[in-house]
């Protein structure tokens, strides 16, 4: 599965964005809660107001029939009459704001209902992200991987070729210092190079025209060892100079 990186700050937010979701989510399911409470208390106050005007209007009766002579008994029965429809008249007041704060908190009801809805949206769309986040994750860590190892195969080749070249630097060292002994002793005997053999085939002879047998016989030897000296540094053939 593919990987995707993000940034540790991108990742933090990320969660943090989740918390406040799950945290309003909790919010509206309080709200809802108290909207269901307040519902069922308006119910059952709507309900004993039912009961309380059932059991006025049997009652009723018994204060509007009772009838005394003269202008008392007619007034009080007006008082009575006027005090229950401005108790009844409150209740009605009463109910309709009732109703009316119950229309309001269904319509927060509603609002918070789609509030959730499109949280729990957000947060489907934020999980499949934090999984495409978490698969190129997990692709740059096999690529860093992949990286890694070429990178400490190339640091192991340079150490490699490192010693390659030290090791023909002292090479070099050594054959440019034969070359300046063989080029000294040419210098100080008066010697003569002749050909380009190499050092294993190089078969080298001392040619000495003297004037003299002496002369010619106490100088072989002491050519002889500076010869061989120089076959080491590629010398091919030294002849002596008459």
């Amino acid at each position: 599965m593919a990987s995707r990186h993000i940034p540790y700050t991108d990742m933090s937010d990320m969660g943090r964005a989740a918390q406040e979701t799950e945290m309003q989510r909790a919010a509206n399911q309080q709200l809802i809660e108290e909207g269901r409470i307040i519902k069922h208390k308006e119910l059952e106050k709507q309900r004993r107001e039912e009961e309380n005007d059932e059991d006025s209007s049997s009652g009723r009766p018994d204060v509007i029939i009772r009838v005394n002579s003269g202008g008392t008994s007619r007034l009080s029965s007006q008082r009575s009459s006027v005090d229950f429809a401005s108790s009844s008249s409150s209740r009605n007041l009463d109910a309709r704001e009732l109703r009316t704060q119950l229309i309001q908190l269904e319509e927060k009801v509603k609002g918070a209902m789609l509030s959730n809805v499109q949280l729990d949206n957000d947060k489907q769309l934020l999980k499949y992200e934090v999984d495409l986040l978490k698969d190129k994750l997990e692709d740059l860590t096999d690529a860093y991987a992949s990286l890694n190892k070429i990178f400490l195969e190339n640091k192991r080749e340079l150490s490699y070729q490192k010693m390659q070249i030290i090791e023909l630097t002292h090479r070099l060292e050594y054959a440019r210092h034969q070359v300046e002994a063989r080029d000294q002793l040419i210098v100080e005997h008066g010697l003569v190079l002749v050909g380009g053999a190499s050092a294993d085939s190089v078969t080298t002879s001392l040619s000495c025209l003297s004037k003299n047998d002496e002369s010619v016989t106490g100088n072989k030897s002491k050519y002889n060892d500076n010869t061989k000296m120089m076959n080491g540094g590629g010398l091919s053939k030294i002849i002596i100079p008459n």
